[in-house]
């Protein structure tokens, strides 16, 4: 007699394979769908297959895609409300191009219809809200006054609250993205990707590390002077403050502090490895063995990224973005620049999109972001500044030297 375990993962894998027979329906035939419907896992291999990754993500970039009628968005609508995990991770796999698509549509033409897409979003933030059950997410933060996590104070006055702050209010049921709570909702989607973000693509993550950037700098005037503008969110070089002393490094910080233009000898160096493109939203990389990898069509989406995306144009009006989408995309970015696995084409996307984040956020004066994306900033310098694996081996043997 088979256990309930048994049962329910057959029920799962059965689930699974029904959602592929439609998927199949709307989009084609595909090549994979005979190895997803005879895999015992369909679920997880649909979200590894980059091949149907591809075709949706083309559907939804499409001009008339989003609309009440969109059979990708039903389809992820249904989906999503089979209340399988798995299924569930296909679904949250396709939250930054859906974000992405929609954000500059609503903005550009507010009477659009684009019931497609807020369908989705409401499905996800509608399972947000059960989940939660109007109850706000919030955090213990420790008293600062104890030496650390592990030690008491000598002298205890009294039974001191622990101090809570509020990460995320509770969430009000919605039955329609009105214009007033599109950033919560669209904030509560990006959150749900965020929390399975070990579990996405490479891709996904690289989706949203290019709409970041297009957000950021769409609708703006500064568009080009990105880079120029980030550099203020740059430490002073240790070897400035050596060379020039105690003057050099007050005049360079206060420079860097209240935005002041850099002459080109105060001007920090840009991470090695990586360059600037002339081409909006990309980079090259000057060691060619990192050329072959960011190269190769197999490994990185950012080889067919010049087919997929439409948007690059700065025109338009400007997107907001307030601080409910904002605080999963740092997160989102933060995982990117520091995640063992991740590849340098996403390292430099992650990079490039903490860049134009924080244009924007100095450009309108949003203290939180602007903390937020001057850290990713400092860390991918520090990151790729700091000593490699070879150069620390090789200290660790002159140190052991000299102390022989």
């Amino acid at each position: 007699m088979p256990s309930e375990f048994s049962m329910k993962q057959n029920g799962d894998v059965a689930k699974a394979r029904e959602r592929i027979r439609v998927l199949n329906r709307v989009l084609g035939a595909f090549d994979s769908y005979n190895a997803l419907q005879e895999s015992e896992q369909p679920a997880r291999k649909l979200l590894d297959d980059d091949n149907v990754a591809d075709k949706i993500s083309r559907l939804l970039l499409q001009p008339t895609s989003g609309k009440g009628s969109d059979l990708v968005c039903q389809w992820l609508f249904d989906t999503y409300q089979t209340q399988d995990p798995e299924l569930q991770l296909v679904v949250l796999r396709f939250v930054p191009i859906l974000c992405g698509v929609y954000l500059p549509r609503v903005t550009t033409n507010p009477d659009e219809p684009l019931a497609g897409f807020e369908a989705v979003l409401l499905a996800l933030y509608t399972a947000e809200c059960k989940a939660r059950g109007g109850r706000p997410v919030m955090i213990n933060i420790p008293d600062l006054g104890h030496a650390s996590l592990y030690h008491s104070p000598r002298h205890i006055v009294g039974s001191p609250q622990p101090h809570v702050e509020i990460v995320s209010p509770a969430l009000e049921p919605q039955s329609a993205v009105r214009s007033t709570k599109r950033a919560v909702i669209i904030g509560v989607a990006l959150e749900l990707f965020c929390k399975r973000i070990s579990m996405m693509p490479s891709k996904a993550k690289l989706d949203l590390c290019h709409y970041a950037r297009s957000w950021a700098v769409k609708g703006c005037g500064w568009s080009n002077e990105v880079e120029t503008l980030a550099k203020s969110a740059l430490p002073p070089p240790p070897s400035l403050n050596q060379t020039r002393g105690g003057s050099g490094s007050c005049s360079l910080g206060v420079a860097l502090t209240i935005g002041e233009a850099l002459t080109v000898e105060q001007e920090p160096a840009d991470p090695p490895l990586l360059r600037r493109s002339n081409r909006p939203g990309r980079w090259d990389v000057a060691e060619p063995s990192l050329s072959n990898v960011l190269d190769s069509r197999e490994n990185d989406r950012d080889a067919v990224w010049e087919f997929d995306y439409q948007d690059d144009s700065t025109d338009g009006p400007r997107v907001s973005l307030e601080i409910e989408v904002l605080r999963p995309i740092f997160k989102v970015l933060g995982h990117c620049l520091m995640a063992p696995a991740s590849t340098p084409a996403l390292k430099a996307a992650a990079v490039d999109a903490a860049k134009a984040l924080y244009a924007r956020s100095s450009q309108c004066l949003l203290p939180e972001a602007m903390l937020a994306s001057r850290s990713l900033i400092r860390l991918s310098v520090g990151s790729s500044l700091g000593p490699t694996k070879s150069q620390r081996a090789d200290k660790l043997v002159k140190s052991t030297r000299h102390g022989n």
